[in-house]
């Protein structure tokens, strides 16, 4: 019964870092490949009111996003394990450079990203939308490691330090219309937000069995659990053009600083043994990342009064699998 109440809690909390710590003044080197799926808030760009039979009386059709799906990352770092107290300084470089684009080409399109002049632009008459995202994403962690408790296979830690965090997100979106074959209008937006912060959470691991022969090792289920306290500070410019008329605007908004929560997360099953004089964990496990209200999107609803715009906060969020190798010497 103790087992298996020690089991649920693992499997229910989540892992950031989690690794078995070196011995005493031993130094770890850390790598890991990220596979992740970026979350950015609305990436709807065009309605397709192809199959509507309304006669062209608005849009009655299906939105068409332009979503991140997963793509490569990785994260690299170190550890080093003080002597007689069972504490380790941990330091951690993660990044995610990713972009995707998408084209929607048919014989009834209504533009829906941008002023009144971007946006309608289609206006009912074949066409083609296209669109790109590109994001960039980084984070450094420094963290003092600290054993709580270790008995009965079972290993927790505290840890706490410091996060920085960057996130970059460049939309581009243009339409384009059949009948006069020109870019009717054009949509660019830029948002960059980067913080600094505090970072509090808990770790650990439970061994799930030894083995023995053939390769000796130990199998565990690890996990860790932060959250972070970010000063952050953003910065967001949106440009428009609509080739139809004087429509353009381009508005730059003003670096403001905010605090943002930060919540990490992951579970992972972790195998240690040794090679020769290095002690080895390899690793493979699930995360997740939640930044709140980190990004934002302009949305300037007309040119009649062109400086009316409203600003739509979004979180930002990436999960998916990792795998790692860990050597210490």
């Amino acid at each position: 019964m103790k087992k298996l109440i020690v089991l649920i809690l693992i499997f229910s909390t989540t892992a950031l870092i989690a690794h078995r710590h070196p011995y005493p003044g031993k130094w770890t080197v850390q790598g890991s490949y990220l596979y992740l799926m970026p979350d950015v808030g609305d990436t709807y760009f065009v309605v397709d009111d192809t199959l509507d039979d309304n006669g062209g009386q608005g849009p009655h059709g299906t939105r068409a996003s332009n979503d991140f799906g997963f793509h490569s990352g990785f994260r690299v770092g170190g550890a080093y394990e003080f002597c007689q107290c069972d504490r380790s300084i941990n330091a951690y470089y993660s990044r995610l450079k990713a972009d995707v684009s998408k084209t929607i080409a048919a014989d009834d399109l209504w533009s829906i990203v941008g002023n009144g002049e971007v946006s309608g632009t289609i206006l009912h008459r074949n066409g083609s939308a296209y669109s790109k995202n590109d994001i960039l994403y980084q984070r450094f962690d420094l963290l003092l490691d600290q054993q709580l408790y270790s008995c009965c296979g079972l290993n927790l830690s505290i840890l706490g330090g410091l996060e920085y965090g960057f996130y970059k997100l460049i939309t581009d979106i243009e339409y384009i219309r059949d009948d006069i074959a020109i870019f009717f209008g054009t949509y660019n937006e830029i948002s960059k937000t980067w913080g600094i912060g505090p970072q509090l959470g808990l770790g650990g691991a439970y061994d799930i069995c030894c083995f023995s022969r053939c390769c000796p090792g130990i199998l565990s289920a690890n996990f860790s659990t932060s959250a972070s306290l970010l000063a952050s500070r953003r910065e967001l410019r949106n440009k428009q053009n609509a080739t139809s008329s004087a429509g353009i605007t381009d508005q730059m908004d003003e670096p403001t600083w905010r605090v943002n929560p930060a919540f990490h997360a992951s579970v992972g099953l972790s195998y240690a043994t040794s090679f020769s004089c290095f002690n080895t964990v390899f690793e493979i496990g699930y995360e997740f990342h939640t930044y709140l209200n980190f990004g934002a999107h302009l949305i300037m609803p007309d040119l009649i009064s062109p400086a009316q715009s409203l600003l739509n906060e979004y979180n930002l969020g990436l999960q998916g699998l990792y795998g790692s190798a860990a050597f210490s010497f």
